[in-house]
């Protein structure tokens, strides 16, 4: 994980919090959070998404999938693993994991957004184990398509990123994200 990250991004977050598109609760979270970037050509969104490094390469490519990771708790000087932190650890809040996943996974910066939104928790599957798991995602209008693909860096382990609407990630991604992408869709054309 980027060491700076989380400095970088929280002053752009206590100005910019995101906007609430959903009456989902706050038990309604979960330990994971993801960022769905999106913009438009005409009337149809692309978002973007991406392909995880394959771990066992004999096995192929996995498909395409929204952004996504666990939340970090501040622990002895560093962030780690927020699975079992101690209680006085300070633990990342989910908007800041989305934003820090976006940069990890997607090489999306706080100043890459012209919006973003809160759309609540949803289930996907384990792609290791296949148990239900539920993520925050929150997705953000971006500008320029072009300007984070060619000038910023995601980490070794998205093998890929590219911008995609939601017909073709249906085709191409996990069918789990992708029905999350279409009820996404849906929060979106109420919103923008």
């Amino acid at each position: 994980m980027d060491s700076d990250i989380h400095p970088n991004i929280a002053p752009w977050l206590a100005r910019h919090p995101p906007v609430p598109l959903s009456a989902a609760g706050a038990a309604d979270y979960g330990t994971r959070a993801a960022l769905l970037p999106f913009a438009r050509r005409g009337e149809v969104r692309e978002y973007l998404v991406m392909r995880p490094a394959a771990k066992r390469p004999e096995l192929g490519p996995p498909p395409f999938q929204i952004a996504k990771g666990k939340r970090m708790a501040w622990m002895n000087g560093r962030w780690a693993d927020a699975k079992t932190p101690p209680a006085d650890a300070e633990i990342e809040e989910l908007p800041m994991a989305a934003l820090r996943e976006g940069r990890e996974e997607l090489g999306v910066l706080p100043e890459h957004i012209a919006a973003w939104y809160d759309c609540g928790g949803f289930p996907f599957a384990s792609a290791r184990t296949g148990a239900t798991k539920r993520m925050r995602v929150y997705a953000a209008a971006v500008g320029s398509r072009e300007e984070i693909l060619a000038h910023a860096p995601a980490a070794n382990t998205t093998a890929a990123r590219q911008w995609m609407t939601l017909p073709e990630f249906t085709q191409s991604g996990r069918a789990d994200h992708a029905a999350i992408v279409a009820e996404i869709e849906t929060l979106l054309k109420t919103a923008t």
